[in-house]
């Protein structure tokens, strides 16, 4: 089957979705980016920040009404809601006043920063520069918790991340009517272009209801962008702010940390294995300081991430290099400010190519990183310079990216330009242009090129075999008819320093057709939908087919966010070369063709406990595959919530290879004492590469940018006498505690701002 009959088939699908099917009803609603402003009130008396908004002047403040999103969207919301903003001239305060028929329905099961799960929350979102690209979210439960995380939204969807951190502070209260909450958001906190009188915030708020899976949103926004519809910061109501100017504040963070860590080694010329251990003292030092409304400039020195979260173990089944997410809080800031990306999580610009070098840590020496905006220009700028294992010297890595935003549809253009300078020749440089664009009928057409230069292997400027290319054309609304089409190209000599490839010197081809379905008068069912996508990949260089693939697939997902989903797919793989499992299995060169089904289903997801089931049978390669991966997670307590991951890979060989079977298991727990005081737990399990990883983190989080972390890693080796001499049961360990203070050194109003 070629990409001919491929998209035939997308095609001619298309008839089979009715033209007059019952969709979401409107009701004449305007959007986002067509809403007049609000304009929200200015007032300068005092409040008492208690978590209970009931002085005067919170019903002078500026009220936004909610509309209920799901699960039944545009009808009554199910409880009532108070929602309030005022401002004055250091601070936005927003109140919720969240009223309950019977408070016992009230679920509430974490006090961690940062936490999620099947609770009630309170949330809400600013785009400071109305861009609708980017917002910053504040959120928190009846316990108080402070959640923090950055929006982002484009043509693929919506995307938060809530690994990035700000200062504000928020409380709340309980009664017999229901909970109230309290926020205080330092005007610093946010980036706005205050050089005018008037400022014009995107705004968007959106209240959870646990028990009932109901969201409660501000202003009208339809569910029809997937899960995440809630936070599509496009689709946010501008808001109007009279004279307000940002601080300017300078930030200090130092650090001090001291630990022990080792490893087992084995001793030159004999049988047994000795210690190695080295004590570890160190110090270091971070700087936010905001130049202006719209620029930060944020430094660090002698940099450490030991406090970070480990990554996850993996299995890798496919021809993809496998890919971590960043969790480094330093990088995530403004995350869209630097994203060059391609399909999939190919980008020219990859944060975990900064500090890390082939899975070893690679220290940090000192850095910088610039962002903000310029009129309709987004600019980031980063550079570090980095311990280089590979030489024993250090390089220089560097970023410049700007985006120029055009129209009120998330249209822009932009340019990008990374290096990687080391000892002698060894210089890398990568540059790119790219390009998304409204079109009329919902749809997006994204362009993106880069061509990666190596001193050692120049191409001249017309060559593309240090090219890689991407466009789509794609309508990503779930609700109603939607479509993707793609194509691509990665040269044999693309290999961008700072970036990320999942897969290189090939060219692309793929489509996808689908159709949502949201049935109004179903009293169970959400949403319908289906898909049939289509894609082939071939050898940039030989031009010979490598990979070919089609699946149709169905999710159905219930009001009470239970969902399933089937998918029929077939595969044709050719193999240049074997592709290694593992040290036991790798499957020869040749051609194969193989299918099966893909299901999946998850139970409702406003429980304290919630599970979810995949799995994955047929053929595979010249074998039989059967995968399932099993999820659950408690949230029964406010002290303590639990969740457990267990894969299992098996594949028979039909053809003399030895079968291949994997168990990768992870328990995570988290201890709650306060808000301010939490231990995280995770255990992990990997039958592939025999070992048990355990890592423990110990937060007191006194105030934001003050705190205290013990932190305890170790990775203990399984199957022991596979090797001889007997490998050891503790191979590698660490150990270590740090601690960071944040002091306010400058501010143009000296104590208004804390922290």
């Amino acid at each position: 089957m070629d990409m001919r009959n491929i998209f035939t088939v997308l095609i001619s699908g298309m008839s089979c979705f009715p033209a007059t099917a019952q969709t979401m009803a409107a009701n004449g609603r305007t959007t986002g980016s067509a809403l007049p402003p609000v304009a929200v009130t200015k007032m300068d008396e005092a409040i008492r920040f208690d978590g209970v908004p009931d002085e005067p002047i919170w019903n002078r403040a500026t009220r936004f009404p909610v509309t209920r999103q799901t699960p039944d969207y545009q009808s009554t919301p199910s409880e009532e809601t108070d929602l309030r903003m005022f401002y004055n001239n250091d601070y936005i305060w927003f109140g919720a006043r969240l009223y309950y028929k019977n408070t016992a329905m009230i679920q509430d099961y974490s006090k961690q920063r940062d936490a999620g799960g099947p609770m009630d929350f309170m949330a809400f979102a600013f785009d400071g520069y109305n861009d609708k690209t980017n917002g910053l979210a504040f959120a928190t439960t009846p316990a108080g918790l402070r959640w923090d995380g950055a929006i982002v939204f484009n043509s693929t969807g919506v995307s938060l991340n809530s690994n990035w951190n700000t200062y504000w502070e928020v409380k709340t209260s309980r009664d017999t009517k229901g909970w109230y909450a309290e926020f205080k958001i330092p005007l610093s906190s946010l980036r706005f272009n205050a050089d005018k009188e008037d400022v014009i915030m995107t705004f968007m708020a959106w209240r959870k209801i646990a028990y009932l899976n109901e969201f409660l949103v501000y202003p009208d926004i339809p569910p029809k962008w997937g899960l995440l519809s809630f936070a599509n910061i496009a689709e946010g109501q501008p808001l109007l702010f009279k004279g307000i100017k940002s601080s300017n504040p300078l930030y200090i963070t130092p650090y001090v940390l001291a630990g022990t860590n080792g490893n087992k080694v084995l001793r030159n010329g004999t049988t047994g294995y000795q210690h190695l251990t080295t004590g570890t003292a160190d110090a270091g030092l971070d700087v936010k300081y905001s130049l202006s409304s719209t620029f930060t400039l944020d430094a660090t020195f002698n940099t450490d991430f030991a406090q970070a979260e480990v990554d996850n173990f993996q299995v890798n089944l496919s021809r993809a290099s496998l890919f971590f997410p960043e969790k480094r809080e330093f990088f995530l800031e403004r995350t869209g400010n630097f994203s060059f990306g391609f399909d999939g999580n190919n980008d020219v610009f990859y944060s975990r190519r900064i500090g890390l070098d082939n899975g070893n840590i690679a220290r940090i020496y000192a850095g910088g990183r610039l962002t903000g905006r310029v009129n309709q220009w987004d600019i980031g700028l980063l550079n570090m310079q980095t311990e280089d294992p590979g030489t024993g010297g250090s390089k220089n890595l560097g970023l410049a990216r700007i985006k120029r935003q055009v129209g009120r549809h998330n249209s822009y253009f932009g340019g990008v330009f990374t290096s990687s300078v080391g000892r002698g020749n060894q210089q890398w440089y990568t540059y790119g242009a790219d390009a998304l664009l409204k079109l009329p009928l919902k749809s997006y057409v994204k362009l993106a090129v880069a061509k990666a230069i190596a001193d050692s292997n120049t191409k001249a400027f017309t060559s593309v075999d240090d090219v890689r290319l991407h466009v789509r054309l794609e309508i990503p609304d779930e609700a109603g008819f939607n479509f993707y089409l793609g194509y691509g190209i990665a040269g044999s000599a693309y290999q961008p320093a700072l970036g990320f490839e999942e897969r290189g010197n090939i060219r692309s081809y793929d489509g996808r057709i689908g159709y949502g379905f949201f049935p109004a008068m179903s009293k169970h069912v959400f949403k319908h939908l289906v898909r049939l996508a289509g894609y082939r990949i071939d050898g940039f260089t030989s031009g010979n087919k490598e990979s070919l693939g089609t699946e149709l697939g169905y999710t159905g997902e219930l009001k009470n966010g239970a969902a399933a989903t089937a998918r029929l797919y077939y595969q044709e793989e050719v193999l240049s070369m074997p592709l290694v499992l593992s040290a036991a299995v790798a499957i020869p060169a040749g051609q194969y063709r193989f299918n099966g089904v893909k299901l999946s289903v998850n139970t409702a997801t406003g429980k304290p406990f919630n599970a979810s089931l995949a799995a994955d049978l047929g053929s595979y390669y010249n074998g039989r595959l059967f995968s399932c991966t099993a999820f659950s997670r408690w949230d029964g307590s406010k002290t303590l919530q639990v969740q457990a991951t267990y894969r299992y890979n098996q594949i028979r060989f039909g053809n003399g290879l030895p079968a291949f079977t994997n168990h990768l298991a992870s328990l995570s727990a988290v201890l709650n004492f306060t808000v301010k005081l939490s231990i995280n737990g995770l255990f992990q399990y990997d039958e592939l590469n025999n070992r048990i990883g355990t890592n423990l983190r110990l937060r007191y989080n006194a105030k934001e940018g003050n705190d205290l972390f013990v932190v305890v890693t170790n990775i203990n080796n399984t199957n022991r006498f596979r090797e001889r001499p007997t490998l050891p049961v503790l191979q590698s360990w660490l150990a270590l505690v740090k601690y960071k203070h944040t002091f306010l050194v400058k501010s143009k109003k000296p104590g208004r701002v804390s922290l």
